[in-house]
């Protein structure tokens, strides 16, 4: 019997929306908000890394995190990779392909879009019949044969065939995994005006089970083989702290509802975006009813944020041995964009006022460091942490590692991002594909490389790995595509 488990790891780092509005560090070429289009000189130094991964690095079009410089070595999230396996989570094949597809809008290279068309056909080939991806993908076709890909598995009485495979079926929105594939997918077919009719059957498939997966009470399940009866998820209460919580570990419950990783931010990107790329009124229905849910689980003043984690009485429950029940910043901060972004297409006034009364606590909340706690105790409001033992505690010291329990996360640009709109401005932060190919937040913390140090083969080498990151940062750097008017 194979095994089909895979460690799974945490880093933080700064929130991403820090590049989505062009604020965060970026390589010492330029930022992507510059007004002006790149030199040519960048361009072309970014085509060679382009090349190379095209050339050297894709497996039947797709992507993982890192490769080591003799190419012997893959990994994804948690450690190396199998042979023949490529990573659906961003900055994997997702990322990558959009990447090319960025790249092919700026210089209108074939090269570029035939590299993104091999990446859609990989992202193709690894959606699930359930309508979504897992963390990775296998082309191996002897192992393909043990899960239930949609071009593959034709239907469910043969996926329920597979033994010895627990997660064969077991698409996912955690991490942004599902959403960005299929937001990869919608950009691709809009760039190619549709040519592809596989690429909008994958889209259309994914977003109607989608839909179908969404609870009656606006909330998203984790794992789309795992959708329990929406009859358990008919009422939207508001959310309130619980009179009591253990503060020894408790293992949530399968009807968990969950913010977690900024699932139900992505969600918003995705519905948002589908909607102006299908313009379905199911999809903005299923966006404000996803903006309901979060105005829903918005805990009660004083502490206008929300937590992690809920149980269906929403109430902030346990999530994982180092996710307390808190109010969790990093996760108000998503909270915040997604409804943000419902504002501005919709034009509601209340996604805007649950957004500045969070907003407000957070501003309230700001540690003296000048950061934020992840974590903030219910009631008392005093940043709470987790210690290498899994063991509560009020100081910052001897922290879980891998985990970020303190930092930025991109607060500020948030909390500023509140204002303009509350003022009455209308910026366009939310519109595009950007967040297809945004680095992971755990990938941030990283120093940007320079364009310098490329070598001949068209390589940036880090500590001996090559990172796709690393690539996808350099792309976003160049900026938009050039304006007609802009061009030579």
């Amino acid at each position: 019997m194979r095994s089909f488990s895979r460690s799974r790891g945490k880093a933080s780092g700064t929130h991403a929306l820090l590049l989505a509005i062009g604020l965060a560090a970026t390589l010492t070429f330029g930022t992507a908000a510059d007004a002006s289009p790149a030199p040519a000189g960048h361009i072309a130094s970014v085509e060679r890394m382009a090349d190379y991964f095209a050339t050297h690095l894709a497996t039947a079009g797709g992507y993982v995190y890192a490769y080591s410089a003799d190419l012997a070595v893959r990994r994804g999230e948690g450690g190396e990779v199998e042979a023949g396996v490529i990573w659906n989570q961003p900055p994997g094949t997702p990322g990558v392909g959009a990447a090319f597809l960025r790249l092919y809008e700026i210089t209108k290279d074939p090269r570029w879009l035939a590299a993104a068309g091999a990446a859609a056909k990989a992202t193709i080939e690894g959606q699930l019949l359930s309508g979504g991806w897992y963390n990775y993908t296998e082309t191996d076709p002897d192992r393909r044969a043990d899960w239930c890909y949609r071009v593959v598995v034709a239907n469910a009485d043969a996926c329920k065939k597979l033994e010895d495979n627990r997660v064969r079926n077991n698409a996912t929105l955690d991490d942004n995994i599902t959403q960005s594939n299929l937001g990869f997918l919608m950009w691709y077919d809009t760039v190619t005006q549709g040519q592809n009719p596989d690429v909008r059957e994958a889209v259309q498939y994914g977003l109607d089970r989608l839909l179908k997966a969404q609870y009656p009470n606006g909330a998203w399940p984790v794992f789309l083989d795992r959708v329990l009866s929406h009859r358990r998820f008919a009422a939207a209460w508001q959310a309130r702290l619980p009179r009591s919580w253990s503060r020894e570990w408790e293992k949530p419950p399968n009807s968990a509802l969950v913010l977690n990783d900024q699932l139900v931010r992505d969600m918003m990107r995705l519905l948002l975006a589908a909607n102006h790329y299908l313009e379905r009124e199911v999809l903005i229905a299923a966006a404000r009813r996803t903006g309901d849910f979060l105005l829903a689980a918005q805990l009660p003043a004083p502490q206008r944020g929300w937590a992690q984690t809920y149980n269906l009485d929403l109430e902030p429950i346990w999530g994982r041995k180092f996710e307390p029940p808190a109010v969790a910043s990093r996760e108000t901060a998503g909270a915040i964009e997604a409804l943000l972004a419902l504002y501005l297409q919709t034009g509601e006034r209340r996604y805007l006022d649950g957004a500045v009364q969070a907003a407000d606590w957070l501003r309230k909340s700001r540690r003296p460091s000048g950061d934020w706690a992840r974590f903030y105790e219910l009631g008392t409001n005093r940043p709470l942490y987790v210690d290498r033992d899994d063991h509560l505690s009020y100081e910052a010291k001897d922290l879980h590692r891998g985990y970020g329990l303190s930092g930025a996360f991109g607060i500020d640009a948030t909390l500023a991002l509140v204002d303009r709109i509350a003022a009455g401005e209308r910026p366009n932060v939310f519109e595009g594909w950007d967040w297809v190919f945004e680095p992971t937040p755990y990938a941030l913390h990283e120093i940007d490389p320079s364009l310098e140090q490329i070598d001949r083969e068209g390589r940036i080498v880090e500590d001996g790995w090559i990172r796709s990151g690393t690539f996808i940062r350099a792309v976003r750097a160049l900026g938009p595509p050039r304006t007609e008017d802009q061009r030579p």
